[in-house]
């Protein structure tokens, strides 16, 4: 299954952004689940913080 980034909000978008930024700071070879749910759980403004 691909992914159009194109119909993604920009909220999404700025997560896949920051996701991808841990990924490569932590030295690892592909974005992966674990690297956006950090990216969501630390986002004190967004959804998930509040659940």
């Amino acid at each position: 299954m691909s992914t159009n980034f194109e119909n993604l909000t920009e909220k999404l978008k700025t997560y896949f952004q920051h996701a991808q930024t841990l990924a490569m700071r932590s030295n690892h070879q592909s974005l992966e689940p674990e690297h956006l749910l950090r990216v969501m759980l630390e986002d004190a403004g967004g959804l998930i913080p509040k659940l």
